[in-house]
């Protein structure tokens, strides 16, 4: 078991002590838990309908763990782990789209298999109309700026990768091969070598492994997802990274019996208790038998690219992509000018101004301001000029809401942040709050005024 530091710690670990994930002080008292999903469980949607699972004698799973002040080791089962130094940074890291510092975006990552040395540019550009893919299918195409894109240009030996049934050996960069598990279609990897190669780019949430292969297939699981880069692979890749990039479940059989301590956002052990009954009779959501397992249901019957390859997911699961892209953030706020508790003085002939940066496209986002914890009406959007608001004065704070009508329920309020107080001066037109101060602003002389209504009566009585 391997532990890397990061915005969450990512820890490695060999299938075989599965359950909960403990991190733990130096006296060995538990600070937090998350859950180690089984790696070994890998799945492929089938071109025709419907899918396959397998589950590996052996496999390497991945999860990410809040670490607390105090935190110096993991336990998971007998072992115990604690943080490793960083692996130096891996070299022909390609950044496809940087949105922003890694601690403060979703990080996905594509490698690629069977590509090789002339076949560089191939792979770069089946990334790219992965990415474009991607964008078209909400929420990506709505979140973009929340994500950073990366790709590592590794090349193999041999172009294209393995088919033991076929007898076809090939030597690649991460011995991707067919007919994992004894599925024909299904495609595994070197579990720890992708793994290796991920924690020398750094903290990334997802990763695709594209095989330079014309045959249909590839493999989902909570660790990374495979897809081939033939006719169909963009659907491939795209619901098999639902799994490990949204903790989606398949909505089809595996047909392999029924499975106990199972959870998932869209798969229910109940037809009648459903987390998803706020989206009920919405794009046909209800309850369907079966999902992944026999003894579990799913939100539509074939509405959702969890099911089969099509291009879009049903509220359940974009909704549960929402949530799962706003968890990985620490913030809704990028920054604040100037930074909260500042002192904002708009009573001389200053103009300050209030501005807040945020992680999402300002024009998706409502701002709600208040001053001593009172909305302040009609005053909206990412920055305030305090000057002549005296209204403004006092403890001023803005709420940042994310109203997309893709989320019903946010019980741990990731879609809203908060930021200030600034403590904040501002005076009236026209008269000084104080000895020596004065706000500004430009307004007409009594005189100036009168000699202004005095010409429009003079114009009007020549008219008549």
């Amino acid at each position: 078991m391997v532990v890397h530091p990061g915005v969450a710690p990512v820890v490695h670990g060999v299938a075989g002590a599965l359950g909960s994930l403990e991190v733990r002080d130096a006296a060995g008292r538990r600070l937090g838990w998350a859950a180690f999903e089984d790696p070994r469980v890998r799945s492929i949607a089938l071109p025709d309908g419907g899918g396959a699972a397998a589950r590996l004698e052996r496999a390497v799973g991945r999860t990410e763990v809040d670490w607390p002040v105090g935190a110096v080791s993991v336990r998971l089962g007998g072992q115990e782990a604690r943080p490793a130094a960083p692996p130096p940074p891996r070299a022909g890291v390609v950044a496809v789209q940087h949105a922003g510092p890694a601690a403060e975006r979703l990080d996905l990552l594509f490698l690629g298999d069977g590509y090789g040395a002339a076949e560089q540019d191939r792979f770069a550009a089946d990334v790219d109309a992965l990415v474009g893919y991607l964008s078209a299918i909400e929420p990506f195409g709505a979140y973009t700026s929340l994500l950073n894109i990366w790709r590592v240009d590794e090349i193999s030996v041999d172009s294209g990768v393995s088919h033991p049934d076929l007898g076809v050996t090939r030597e690649t960069a991460y011995d991707c091969y067919y007919g994992c598990g004894g599925i024909e279609r299904l495609v595994c990897c070197d579990d720890a070598q992708v793994l290796s190669t991920a924690g020398e780019v750094g903290p990334v949430e997802g990763i695709v492994v594209l095989v330079n292969d014309a045959e249909y297939g590839g493999s989902g699981g909570f660790t990374y997802a495979t897809a081939y880069n033939g006719e169909e692979g963009l659907e491939v890749a795209a619901h098999e990274l639902g799994h490990s990039l949204v903790l989606l479940r398949d909505e089809y059989s595996y047909e392999i019996g029924s499975y106990s301590g199972f959870t998932g956002s869209n798969c229910s052990a109940s037809g009648d208790d459903l987390s998803w009954a706020h989206w009920l009779g919405v794009d046909g959501v209800g309850a369907f038998e079966v999902c992944s397992y026999d003894n579990f249901w799913r939100p539509t019957e074939n509405h959702c690219m969890m099911r089969t390859l099509r291009d879009n997911y049903c509220p359940v699961c974009r909704e549960a992509a929402v949530l799962a892209l706003y968890q990985r953030i620490p913030d809704l706020l990028a920054s604040a000018e100037p930074a909260a508790g500042a002192l904002v003085d708009a009573t001389g002939d200053d103009d300050p101004l209030i501005r807040i940066e945020t992680l999402v496209p300002a024009d998706q986002l409502t701002f709600e301001w208040s001053v001593n914890g009172e909305i302040v009406p009609g005053l909206s959007g990412p920055e305030v000029r305090p000057r002549c608001q005296p209204e403004l004065t006092g403890e001023l704070t803005v709420r940042v809401v994310d109203p997309t009508p893709w989320v019903r329920e946010d019980p741990n309020d990731l879609l809203q942040s908060t930021a200030g107080p600034w403590t904040v001066t501002a005076a009236r037109c026209g008269g000084p709050p104080s000895e020596g101060a004065r706000c500004g602003c430009r307004t007409a002389s009594p005189d100036a005024l009168s000699l202004a209504l005095f010409g429009v009566l003079i114009r009007r009585r020549r008219a008549a």
